[in-house]
């Protein structure tokens, strides 16, 4: 910001001269220079002012969820990627929910890449055989398509009120 407000005033002051030149196009190119910079600094300080504008909703939208973080008590960073094994966890049990519920049984390309994810064992594999058992039981398909279509959060409800 800085350096272009002093390439401006270096701008002003060569334009300024040339509004003093005997020359008539060469005043007349100095009132142009002058012309433009008084508009691009109107510019420029609308698009300062709704970027600050911009950035205060944003500070609000996460002052309003930051009760809301699951790892709240992390560094940013590393609640980034603890909210990305989350992620991947969630999205790997939804692929078995779907595939199960569609197919009866797992790709093994998707299978493999169930294995990889670190709480396998702990989280993953203990859902497939929740479908599996369910599945199986009278009324269970049923049951499974009502769990899938439960909504738990809504982001942009949350912030509708924000404004």
């Amino acid at each position: 910001m800085q350096a272009s407000d002093l390439r401006n005033q270096a701008k002003a002051i060569r334009a300024k001269r040339m509004i003093a030149s005997e020359d008539e196009a060469t005043q007349l190119e100095g009132q142009a220079d002058l012309a433009e910079i008084e508009a691009f600094s109107e510019l420029g300080q609308k698009n300062i002012a709704a970027a600050k504008a911009e950035l205060a909703f944003i500070d609000k939208c996460i002052a309003a969820i930051q009760s809301l973080r699951k790892y709240k008590h992390l560094p940013d960073p590393e609640a980034h990627e603890a909210c990305q094994q989350e992620e991947w966890k969630l999205e790997l049990i939804q692929r078995a929910e779907n595939n199960m519920m569609l197919t009866g049984t797992i790709p093994p390309g998707e299978f493999e890449t169930m294995r990889m994810h670190p709480e396998f064992e702990s989280a993953i594999i203990p859902v497939i055989q929740q479908i599996k058992k369910l599945a199986l039981s009278p009324g269970g398909a049923d049951q499974l398509l009502l769990g899938c279509a439960k909504k738990e959060f809504d982001l942009p409800l949350l912030l509708e009120n924000i404004k």
